[in-house]
C-alpha cells in the first residue's frame, strides 16, 4: 500500500514539476517506463522518441484541443499529458507483477507447510508400524540394516528426514548463492528455501524406498543409509528448479533495480 501510494504521488507530480524540474526527472521517468512497460507499448514508444510516435500515429482532428496540444517539446502541452500517462500505466503494471509475487510468495509457504505436515503424519505412521520402511535386509540375507541400528526403531523415518531436510537445506544454500541481487520485499527465497527443506524430509524417504525396490542393489550399513538420504534429500532441487525460476522471474519484473527490455510474453 505505501509503494502503491508513492507510486500515485509520483505520477501526480509530472503534472505540477516547473519545466526545468521536469527535464531533470524526465530521464527517470523514461527508464522506470521502459523497465515496466513492454516495447510494443504506445505509451513506451512515445516517450522514448516522440516525434516518431506523432509522425506514425497522428491525432485525428479534434481529439485533442489546440491548447492542451501546444506546446514546443515533450515536456509541454499533450506531450506532458502523455508522459503522465505513460508513468502511470508503468506503476499500474508494476502494481499487478508485485500482487502475483505476493501471492507466489503465499503459494510457497502453504505448500512448504503442507508438505511439512506430510512428513511429519509419515514419520508417525512408520513409527506405529513394527518395522521401518526405511529398513532394508542384510546383504547376507540374515537380520536388518536400519538408519539407527541393527532393528527398527520408531525413530527410523524420523532421522532420515531429518537428513534429507539437511540436504536439502544444501541445496537452498547453493540456489541462494546463485541467484541474483533483486530487491525482494516479499522475501520469495526464505518461501524457496522453506519449500526446499519441507521436500527434502519426503524426497529422503521416497527415494530409499525406491533405492530398496531396485533388484542387485544393498547396502551393508547404516551409515550408507544416512548417506543416501542426504543425496535423495538434496535431489529435490530437480523438482523445485522451476520454482525456482519462476521466483526470479517474477522478483526481476516487480524490482525496480533491474530492466525489462522486451515484453513479458518475449
Amino acid at each position: 500500500m505505501a509503494i502503491s501510494r508513492m507510486q500515485a504521488a509520483d505520477t501526480a507530480l509530472v503534472g505540477l514539476l516547473p519545466d526545468a524540474m521536469f527535464a531533470g526527472e524526465l530521464p527517470r521517468i523514461r527508464d522506470t517506463v521502459q523497465h515496466y512497460l513492454p516495447v510494443d507499448d504506445p505509451r513506451r514508444q512515445y516517450l522514448e522518441d516522440p516525434a516518431q510516435y506523432d509522425a506514425k500515429h497522428p491525432d485525428p482532428a479534434g481529439i485533442v484541443p489546440a491548447n492542451v496540444a501546444a506546446g514546443t517539446g515533450p515536456d509541454k502541452g499533450a506531450g506532458r499529458y502523455r508522459i503522465e500517462g505513460a508513468l502511470r500505466g508503468a506503476y499500474v503494471t508494476n502494481g499487478f507483477t508485485r500482487g502475483r509475487l505476493r501471492q507466489f510468495n503465499k503459494i510457497l509457504l502453504v505448500a512448504a507447510f503442507v508438505l511439512m505436515g506430510l512428513t511429519l503424519l509419515l514419520g508417525f505412521i512408520d513409527a506405529s508400524w513394527p518395522s521401518s520402511l526405511t529398513c532394508t535386509k542384510a546383504l547376507n540375507g540374515v537380520g536388518e540394516i536400519c538408519p539407527l541400528g541393527s532393528s527398527s526403531n520408531p525413530s527410523d523415518v524420523f532421522i532420515v528426514e531429518l537428513i534429507g531436510a539437511a540436504g536439502a537445506a544444501m541445496s537452498a544454500v547453493v540456489s541462494l548463492s546463485r541467484s541474483r541481487s533483486v530487491e525482494d520485499p516479499y522475501m520469495v527465497h526464505v518461501a524457496q528455501a522453506v519449500l526446499k527443506v519441507s521436500l527434502g524430509g519426503i524426497t529422503a524417504v521416497l527415494g530409499l524406498l525406491l533405492l530398496f525396490a531396485a533388484p542387485g542393489i544393498h547396502l551393508e550399513s547404516q551409515w550408507q543409509i544416512l548417506a543416501y538420504a542426504v543425496i535423495f534429500g538434496y535431489s529435490q532441487q530437480l523438482f523445485t528448479r522451476l520454482v525456482d525460476s519462476k521466483g526470479e522471474e517474477l522478483q526481476k519484473a516487480a524490482s525496480p533495480t533491474t530492466k525489462q527490455m522486451s515484453s513479458p510474453d518475449g
